[in-house]
């Protein structure tokens, strides 16, 4: 019962579903519930040029000119722990949330 957030890469691939399972994959479940694929949105609120899009990102979050140590990089690898944190303070706050309802509570919440 964990929640998995994985950055969808920068792949400029606009119209992805490669990593989405097979209707008929035993593991399906598991991807439907317990993992987030994060793509990178700009400041303006759009997707970043880079970032990997389709029906396989599930949520998107800052990763264009993101603050980080002496200046600003770009990357899903910046998205994906804002969401990470997102679900650690959701599930701190009920820590009894399970990894698919911290999930839904992201997405319906975003």
């Amino acid at each position: 019962d964990k929640l998995l957030v994985m950055a969808a890469g920068n792949t400029c691939e606009k119209r992805d579903d490669q990593l989405l399972t097979s209707s008929t994959d035993p593991s399906r479940d598991s991807w439907q519930f317990n993992v987030l694929i994060v793509g990178a949105s700009t400041s303006g609120l759009k997707d970043a040029l880079f970032s990997r899009m389709g029906a396989v990102v599930n949520l998107m979050a800052p990763g264009e000119d993101v603050g980080f140590g002496q200046g600003t990089y770009s990357g899903t690898s910046f998205s994906a722990p804002l969401v990470t944190g997102a679900a650690a303070l959701l599930q701190g706050i009920n820590t009894g949330l399970s990894a698919s309802e911290t999930r839904y509570l992201l997405l319906n919440g975003a």
